[in-house]
């Protein structure tokens, strides 16, 4: 069989990946006897609250079931191990753990009882996160003002000698002495010495200032703040409608009438002295298809879904179900377990 779909929903079905107009069949795994750890993947209530549906993995032949502290009857598996039915004793509304023990290994699942209770009020806003790592570095800032002006320079070197002044204006001629004679020419005289050094010139006028120096670099930006608390959480939504669904233990007797032992909203006759059946379920509204899964309880059986039609006018689906024998390929008698899950 192919697995269920997990979902947990009161009242709800087991969703089976069937397709419509297609024959399927069971395909064959370890069905778990003490050897595997045993495994829950959904675990659901009929409507009427009478039975519970298991679905998992190595659930073993003859596994100890128990809900809360309650021990369940009525445990069935099937030959592969991957479906349970027990039956349910009368309890409050409330949340239960389902317990499963199959040798020397127990697993458990949470099963809800009852009607399930509004969503509660949200919870107190979180603390705030840690604080981001730093950005990355700014864009380099404007030129700032200029700077103040610089000292002033030290005294230049004195400038060179000046040109020599022009020579004085010629004195008036002495009155003409008498001639004297001839004397021997003398001696060059020594010669004199050197006059006192001139005066020191003014300075010259100072130099012009020099240009500004460059501005300095923009400094680094500072580091960003940290973010802000994290919003509360919005109000859940609604629920979602419930799918139509129908589900059913029937139980074929040897003088060749048939039972639905249990479940509601269906009908079951034979087609056939042994091993097919014909269930009827509907109307059902608008197009929608019913994804079908059955499960034989007979040791050695498979179960096949052999044909599936809607009537035009009443919109009543009919689905034909054929259990085979693995070994001959025959058809059997067989108690078998059903599911019809509405599908849009």
């Amino acid at each position: 069989m192919r697995s269920l779909t997990k979902a947990l929903v009161l009242g709800a079905a087991l969703i089976f990946a069937v397709p419509v107009s297609m024959r399927a069949q069971n395909s064959g795994k370890s069905n778990g006897n003490g050897n595997s750890k045993p495994e829950i993947t959904a675990a659901v209530l009929s409507a009427d609250q009478t039975f519970l549906f298991v679905q998992g993995n190595n659930l073993g032949s003859h596994p100890v079931v128990s809900l809360g502290t309650l021990p369940l009857q009525g445990v069935a598996v099937d030959t592969l191990g991957v479906q349970l039915v027990a039956q349910m004793p009368p309890l409050t509304p409330g949340t239960y753990l389902l317990n499963l023990t199959n040798g020397p290994w127990t697993t458990s699942f949470v099963v809800a009882v009852g009607v399930v209770g509004p969503p509660g009020p949200a919870g107190e806003t979180g603390p705030a996160g840690p604080a981001g790592p730093a950005g990355e570095p700014g864009a380099t800032g404007p030129a700032g003002p200029a700077g103040p002006a610089g000292a002033p320079g030290a005294t230049g070197p004195a400038g060179p000698a000046g040109p020599a002044g022009a020579p004085g204006a010629t004195g008036p001629a002495g009155p003409t002495g008498p001639a004297g004679q001839a004397g021997p020419a003398g001696e060059p005289g020594a010669t004199g010495p050197a006059g006192p050094a001139g005066a020191t010139g003014a300075a010259g006028p100072a130099g012009p200032t020099g240009a500004a120096g460059a501005p300095g670099a923009a400094g680094a930006p500072g580091t960003p703040g940290a973010p802000g608390a994290a919003g509360p959480a919005g109000p859940a939504g609604p629920a979602g409608p419930m799918p139509l669904y129908f589900a059913g233990w029937v139980k074929p007797k040897a003088d060749g009438t048939i039972t639905a032992f249990s479940g509601l909203g269906y009908g079951v006759a034979r087609l056939q002295p042994t091993g097919s059946y014909l269930i009827t379920v509907g109307p059902i509204p608008g197009n929608h298809t019913m994804i079908t899964t059955v499960t034989p309880m007979a040791p050695n059986t498979i179960a096949r879904i052999a044909s599936y039609s809607r009537h035009a006018v009443t919109n009543v689906v009919t689905i034909e179900i054929e259990i085979l024998n693995v070994t001959t390929g025959q058809l059997v008698d067989s108690e078998f377990f059903f599911h019809a899950l509405e599908r849009s």
